[in-house]
């Protein structure tokens, strides 16, 4: 019986082949007749073995009578000494294999032999049919940011498209409305409260600040003709500095005037408490076309002026 990875096989004999002829045997003496057993006595002590004696010449096989009746098995007698083994005779032809047994039960696994070289790639099969599409995975995670390609060539304007329909009116919005907040929870030096669609909401007046330094009040003073004005003008002193407000070139002299016989001259008077202009003349279109003139005489404190106009 052999056991392996693939199972268990049977391995049998063959049926025993025909005996070889057997030499010549001597000639038997004749058989005594069979006395009755006696009682089996004590057994002695085992002598000597002696020494084994030549075997005879086997004398030949004389022919086999017939088998008498099985006589009744006696008593087992004592055994002899054993002779010497003969040599072992030629073995006779190999039996015809005899029907395979019955599969015995399997044995313990033996260990697993050495892998042997690996065969041969076979050839490709044809690529079976597509099977269903499985569900799809969990998200990996989202891969580096890649660097920002050239861009691309402006395309070609599409065809607009239609117009689509008008959506729904809107509800109607609600004005913002404001109201003066008093100092109070909602601001802590009062503001505003405005009201809209989306709430309440506040603007409110922030701390009063801390007393700021004394101001400086702006001085005037007349300017002399000179590198600061070329036809003279005031001087303006202030917290930022100096500035000057100069007078005009002098125009030239305008032609001789007429006067309408029939005509009056009437005049008007008046005095500003801030200074305006320093002997300037204005000359004015009256609806009538007659010109009207205007003087004016100024001084640090106040502005004198007067009209003089003609009626008729």
């Amino acid at each position: 019986m052999y056991t392996s990875a693939s199972g268990v096989a049977y391995v049998c004999n063959g049926a025993t082949g025909l005996t070889g002829a057997t030499g010549a045997t001597g000639a038997a003496g004749p058989a005594g007749a069979v006395g009755q057993a006696g009682p089996v006595g004590p057994v002695g002590p085992a002598g000597a073995i002696g020494p084994v004696g030549p075997s005879g010449a086997i004398g030949p096989v004389g022919p086999v009578g017939p088998v008498g009746p099985a006589g009744a098995i006696g008593p087992i007698g004592l055994a002899g000494p054993s002779g010497a083994v003969g040599p072992i005779g030629p073995a006779g032809p190999a039996g015809a294999v005899g029907p395979v047994g019955p599969v015995g039960p399997a044995g313990s696994m033996g260990p697993i032999g050495p892998a042997g070289p690996a065969g041969a790639v076979g050839q490709i099969g044809p690529v079976g049919p597509v099977g269903p599409i499985g569900p799809t995975g969990p998200a990996g995670p989202a891969g580096a940011v890649g660097q920002t390609g050239p861009t691309g060539a402006t395309g070609a304007t599409g065809a607009t498209g239609a117009t689509g329909s008008a959506g729904l009116n809107g509800r109607d919005g609600t004005s913002v409305s404001g109201a003066v907040e008093d100092a109070g929870v909602n601001c802590a030096f009062g503001g505003m409260r405005y009201t809209s669609a989306s709430g309440v909401s506040y603007v409110c007046n922030g701390a009063t600040g801390g007393a700021g330094a004394a101001g400086v009040s702006v001085t005037s003073a007349v300017e002399d003709a000179g590198v600061n004005c070329a036809s003279g003008g005031m001087k303006y002193t202030s917290a930022s500095g100096v500035s000057y407000v100069c007078n005009g070139a002098t125009g030239q002299q305008g032609p001789a005037g007429t006067f309408t016989p029939g005509a009056t001259v009437a005049a008007v008077f008046g005095v500003s408490p801030q200074p305006l202009f320093q002997n300037q003349y204005f000359v004015l279109e009256a609806t009538n076309a007659y010109a009207i003139q205007l003087r004016s005489v100024s001084s640090t404190t106040e502005q004198r002026w007067s009209i003089l106009y003609p009626t008729w």
